[in-house]
This record gives structure tokens, C-alpha cells and sequence, in this order.
């Protein structure tokens, strides 16, 4: 269900500020977001039309505007239908655990798109960089990429590597929907336990700003993780990039429960 954040009252703005005026609205709007986030709905910007109309701007300046609250990720953008309020819930991911679990324990609904399957030989060369550990010779990876979502939502792209021979007939059936970890237990007998990981700051490039709906050159985060079981049989290595504000933090042994 949505929400409309619209004001009966008509709000102006200086236009011998010193601020340019399309940051006085950009302002005015994130001061709208900020106030009207909540867990329950979803809450629609009012269209550049009616925001040029209550501001008496320009539609170019509401433009200007929202692309502003766009690369800040306060909001995002549905094709053909309009802006919306980003949810904060994003603030209870850690990167070190289950997604789906994670994102169920702050109340709203996570959700998977599948968007490659594939054989690989080994793990990319940014990946074994990370690790403190790197695999030997192997039988090579299912490299599984899906697009994590928050209520619909896009704000992770992920890239799991899991070794073959832990995984026999492994199909995009078993994997493209519901839980990865869960996947791991009921249909290969394999638990979970333990996550190795790091977070790094950095900047979408071209292709992550399409999967998730951001600016070119916003903040991510990069999460590297390394997942086992409790006798440290390595189960899936990982490389997560999460919509954020930059920042770098590294965490050895993580329970994932």
C-alpha cells in the first residue's frame, strides 16, 4: 500500500537565496522523506508536476531536485510510476550473514531476482585478494549472481561462488528463490555457521548503477565474506555491493545462527 507526501499548503522558495533553488527544494523534499519514512507503507513522492505547482518551479528544478535525493539514495525511482520514499531498514544489514534472515528480523520482506547462473573454473582475481586463505586446485564454482531486494526494493547486487562438489545438481530451481542458506540445508545437508568477512568503501560503476537504480559514482559498500560450516569446511565465498554511504570495517568470526 502507498502513502502520498503532499502539503495543502503552498511552499515557496527564495529565489535570492544563497542556496540554488533547486537545493532549497531538494532540502524541503528530504525533510518530507525523512519524516514520513516508516515500516508499514510505502510512501510516493507527489509527481514533478504537482511539485512544481506547490513550489512554483520549474519542472526542470524539480528535476533537479529529486535527482539530488536520487543520488543520496533517499529515494528511488519506479518506470513510469513515480518516486518513492527509500525505507531505512536497510540499516539493519550487516553484510555477514543470511540476507534473508537479516531483513525478515527488521520486518520488512526480502526478496532474490536471479540474474546468472554459471560454471567458472576459479574464484576472480579481486576476490583471492581478500582472502587470507585462498582455495587450492579445485573442481571449479557455481557462480550464482542475484539482485537482493528490501520490500520490492533494489540494494545489493551479490555474487556467491560455491564450490561444485558440494552442490550436485544444482539448478537455478534450487537457488532462485527463498533463502541461499536454507537451499544449502535441505537440499545438500550443509550448515551454515560461520561467516569471515570485510567491508570496504567504494563508488557504482555503470552496471551496478542500473541492477540497483543509483546515480554513477554513489557510495557502496563492498562486502567480501567467507562462509563455513562449524568444522570450517568452506561453503560459498561471496562478494555483496550494498547501497551506502562509505565506509570500511572488518569483522573475523561472525556467528550466522
Amino acid at each position: 500500500m502507498a502513502t502520498k507526501a503532499s502539503s495543502t499548503i503552498r511552499r515557496f522558495v527564495r529565489r535570492s537565496d544563497s542556496l540554488p533553488v533547486y537545493r532549497q527544494l531538494a532540502i524541503a523534499l528530504e525533510r518530507d522523506v525523512l519524516r514520513s519514512q516508516t515500516h508499514e507503507h510505502k510512501m510516493a513522492l507527489p509527481s514533478e508536476n504537482v511539485l512544481s505547482a506547490e513550489f512554483g518551479v520549474s519542472r526542470v528544478t524539480v528535476r533537479q531536485a529529486l535527482d539530488e535525493l536520487h543520488f543520496k539514495g533517499l529515494i528511488y525511482r519506479e518506470k513510469g510510476r513515480g518516486s518513492y520514499a527509500r525505507s531505512n531498514r536497510i540499516e539493519g544489514l550487516t553484510g555477514f550473514g543470511s540476507f534473508t534472515a537479516e531483513v525478515e528480523a527488521t520486518g520488512a520482506y526480502p526478496s532474490s531476482i536471479l540474474i546468472g547462473l554459471s560454471k567458472v573454473a576459479g574464484l576472480p582475481e579481486a576476490m583471492i585478494r581478500h582472502l587470507v586463505d585462498p582455495p587450492g586446485s579445485d573442481d571449479g564454482f557455481h557462480k550464482l549472481s542475484r539482485i537482493r531486494c528490501v520490500d520490492g526494493r533494489p540494494v545489493a547486487i551479490e555474487d556467491s561462488y560455491l564450490p561444485q562438489a558440494l552442490y550436485p545438481g544444482l539448478t537455478k530451481a534450487t537457488v532462485a528463490k527463498g533463502s541461499l542458506y536454507n537451499a544449502m540445508r535441505e537440499h545438500w545437508g550443509l550448515n551454515p555457521a560461520w561467516a569471515d568477512a570485510a567491508l570496504e568503501p567504494s563508488t557504482a560503476d555503470t552496471e551496478l548503477a542500473g541492477h540497483l537504480g543509483m546515480a554513477v559514482g554513489a557510495p557502496v559498500v563492498i562486502a567480501w565474506r567467507v562462509t563455513s560450516s562449524e568444522q570450517d569446511q568452506v561453503l560459498e565465498y561471496v562478494r555483496s555491493v550494498y547501497r551506502g554511504d562509505g565506509f570500511a570495517l572488518t569483522i573475523r568470526r561472525h556467528k550466522i545462527g
